[in-house]
């Protein structure tokens, strides 16, 4: 079919009369006529634009990580060319058109060639390259104008020459005492035999030099005693020398120091100690205006990681500044060191106290159609809560209260409850005394000192009420309660896992869904009664978050896993039990479910420029059943759509497969066992208000569900070699408006292609495209964004 026929078969009425080829054209002429009133007729007789930078390198030249040396000189480069645009509109054009001067987003200052920028973009590159090790670099540059005299390209011929290679590095010291710790080191810093004379690795070796001095005692060290590297290339052999200084007032040796004095200052305020009080407590200095430490002293001493009369250990003071942190009773932490004598340091730790009680009120309303037939109005109301420092430990109790509701066209309505409460205890418990004893299996003993220096513990108790027995559905009771910790492994990684977890979830269903799920055996599995728990590994959470490289890149990963009834399939192979028996048939008994849940989540987010980025989200998840358990239960299965999923689709309105809900005028309820999504956005600024700005977004997103076994009552639900031609494809456009502490997101999505076989799509073999219609289209409100 020709791109003509398929154009003049859609009925756009929004357009006003106007069909879409005539708007496409208009469109796009519009845009061809801004951009062809050229900005060139501003410019000087002596000005041209600057068109472009191209940086030109000898064919044989070779280096690691190319394209970030390309990427790391094109940054080096003063002058940059306008490539940035708007609606289509290079942002140079409305520089120069004045009555657009209300919106700062829309203007960029035009790159009107500059020799003088040129040359000392020349400099930064041969610097940069000098760094490197390519000390006879040799850089030039050749601007060429176009045939309009208008567009300047220029050329950055780069001749890197030779890069000295270190054949042999060593130490040297006036002070014999550190000389051998230097030797030492030579295996752990990063410029070694082999290696190029890079500046960079050069800064990375004095950065270990000055990590091991500090640990081991050597307070008054810093990295000013570390010269930089002398070369000598004799015979063509370039050999380093690191040399690094004695102190001149020391007796020719640096000097080790201990701790001496630790004051404690537990509720510090600025200008509030000028009559101290000193109270001293296992020779730490508690100092009050009151003598009131607001908290019980054992409650902080446990996280003070070094005492008086040891030997000075950045790295205890950095472990225990790091674990004050992670107390939220406290907003500031800081800890000061002082040299004291020749030989003595004291240790401050200045600690601001947070407010002890906080809360926050939230609210939402939403609006739209539940699918083509049903409208529905909703809201939202949450109080989340926070009290501090509860019995004086240092322990946190945090919760929200949530209830909302949902009114239909046809006056029906359903409504919902949730109370989740956590407590937070900032030091590690031992679970049974199991970590004591795996502390002594090689693989645990690191693992435990992080568990214990490093976590938190948390336990969870939840209530959850859902009715939705006026919409023909269900009411649902769901109790949960959770015992594990939180684990920080550091600013990139953190695990979160429970070891004691239960589940009881208590339903009734109305005449017309029971009837539904009586027809159906894995329907009514998954719905039942169910009661699912676990002993010594309920959940695992992991955490992957990588800092931002110089490409403008984050990428995050996250693996979470849940596992339910293992021990009831043990015990009920040692003593069965009737409760603990194989899956009831009825939905009036209660099953203990057995079942395994696996979800991988991918995002990686680059950051274009400070108008520009991309985002991208993988997920992946599986859920399967084990023993005498036939199904998993129904919310601990997958579903997508709404809008932090597929946004073309609501919520649990796709899938599982290509099944067709004939249900689905009463509300949508379809999960599945196995969930692919994927998901990818645009964004960019459109306009800047003061500190708010409203961002657009261009969305795609695919994905569906699918059940692991046949169901002979959902055709086409389960997975298959065919799988892809299953997956739906939704796109759309998006507003945010950014209002700094919360971000007000707007997605309309419209369906590209649907799996189900008797659903309206957009392309379909075979069968004529349908006219638009406004039911196409679902409108997503949300806050911040989705991934």
């Amino acid at each position: 079919m020709s791109k003509k026929l398929i154009l003049n078969r859609i009925d756009y009425n929004s357009f006003s009369g106007m069909s879409k080829p005539i708007y496409i054209v208009f469109f796009a002429l519009f845009i061809l006529f801004l951009n062809s009133c050229s900005s060139t007729k501003y410019l000087k007789k002596e000005e041209s634009f600057l068109s472009q930078n191209i940086i030109k390198f000898p064919k044989d030249f070779k280096i690691e990580d190319n394209f970030l040396v390309k990427l790391e000189l094109g940054n080096l480069i003063k002058q940059k060319p306008n490539k940035k645009t708007q609606f289509g509109i290079n942002k140079r054009w409305y520089f120069y058109n004045n009555w657009w001067a209300w919106s700062k987003s829309l203007k960029e200052d035009p790159a009107i060639f500059d020799e003088q920028q040129a040359n000392q973009s020349l400099e930064l590159i041969k610097n940069y390259f000098v760094k490197k090790g390519f000390f006879h670099v040799e850089v030039s540059y050749e601007d060429i104008l176009d045939k309009s005299q208008k567009f300047t390209k220029v050329y950055y011929d780069i001749k890197p020459g030779r890069r000295f290679i270190l054949d042999s590095i060593y130490f040297q010291s006036e002070d014999s005492i550190i000389l051998p710790i230097l030797n030492d080191l030579k295996s752990e810093i990063t410029l070694k035999k082999g290696s190029p004379v890079d500046s960079k690795l050069y800064d990375e070796s004095v950065n270990i030099i000055y990590q091991k001095m500090i640990k081991l005692g050597y307070a008054a060290f810093n990295t000013n005693y570390i010269l930089p590297i002398e070369l000598d290339t004799f015979k063509n052999k370039t050999i380093g020398k690191i040399t690094v200084e004695a102190p001149v007032d020391n007796n020719g040796h640096h000097r080790i120091h201990y701790i001496s004095n630790i004051k404690i200052y537990p509720n510090y305020t600025q200008g509030s100690f000028k009559n101290e009080k000193d109270s001293i407590i296992d020779d730490y200095h508690f100092i009050t205006s009151d003598n009131k430490l607001g908290i019980k002293s054992s409650s902080l001493l446990k996280n003070i990681y070094f005492k008086s009369g040891e030997k000075y250990d950045k790295s205890k003071i950095d472990k225990t500044a790091a674990k004050f942190n992670t107390l939220d009773i406290y907003k500031i932490t800081n800890i000061r060191t002082k040299i004291i004598g020749e030989d003595k340091v004291d240790v401050d730790i200045i600690l601001k106290s947070n407010k002890k009680y906080e809360y926050e009120l939230n609210s939402n309303i939403f609006l739209g159609n539940n699918n083509t037939t049903t409208f529905q109005f909703g809201s939202l109301l949450s109080l989340n809560y926070r009290i501090r420092n509860i019995n004086k430990t240092a322990a946190i109790l945090s919760g929200i209260v949530e209830g909302g509701g949902e009114i239909y066209n046809d006056l029906k309505f359903s409504s919902n409850f949730k109370i989740s409460n956590q407590f937070t205890n900032p030091n590690f418990t031992d679970y049974f005394y199991l970590w004591s004893g795996l502390k002594k299996l090689p693989f645990f003993k690191n693992f435990y000192t992080k568990l214990r220096d490093q976590s938190y513990t948390q336990l969870n108790v939840s209530y959850d009420y859902v009715d939705q027995l006026n919409i023909g559905l269900y009411k649902n009771h769901q109790l949960n309660l959770q015992y594990g910790y939180n684990v920080n492994l550091g600013k990139q990684n953190k695990l979160v896992f429970n070891h004691f977890g239960i589940d009881l979830i208590y339903p009734a269903f109305s005449d017309t869904f029971k009837t539904l799920i009586d027809y159906n055996e894995v329907l009514k599995r998954s719905f039942g009664r169910q009661f699912y728990s676990g002993l010594f590994l309920r959940n695992l959470e992991f955490y992957h978050t990588s800092p931002q490289n110089a490409f403008g890149e984050v990428n995050f990963f996250k693996v979470s896993t849940e596992i339910c009834g293992v021990e009831a399939e043990i015990l009920n192979n040692w003593f069965p039990l009737k409760y603990l028996s194989t899956a009831s048939d009825s939905l009036d008994k209660m099953e203990v479910s057995r079942f395994l849940k696996v979800e991988l989540e991918y995002r990686y987010n680059r950051i274009l420029n400070k108008n520009n980025s991309l985002a991208f989200r993988a997920l992946l998840g599986i859920a399967k059943p084990f023993g005498t358990s036939d199904a998993v239960p129904y919310n601990k299965q997958f579903f997508v759509g709404g809008p932090n999923s597929i946004r073309a689709w609501k919520i649990k309105a796709l899938g599982p497969g290509a099944y067709r809900d004939i249900f689905s005028y009463i509300a949508n309820y379809q999960t599945g066992d196995l969930k692919l999504e994927l998901n990818g956005e645009y964004r960019f600024t459109m306009l800047r208000f003061s500190k708010y700005k409203m961002e657009g977004a261009f969305f795609l997103d695919a994905g569906n569900v699918w059940l692991l076994n046949k169901d002979p009552d959902r055709e086409n639900a389960e997975i298959s070699s065919d799988f892809w031609k299953q997956i739906a494809v939704g796109t759309g456009f998006g507003a945010r408006f950014d209002l700094n502490i919360f971000l007000i997101r707007f997605d309309l999505g419209l369906k590209l292609y649907d799996p189900n076989p008797e659903a309206y799509i957009w392309i379909k073999e075979k069968n004529p495209i349908r006219k638009f219609s406004i039911t196409d289209l679902v409108l997503n409100l949300a806050v911040n964004y989705p991934f």
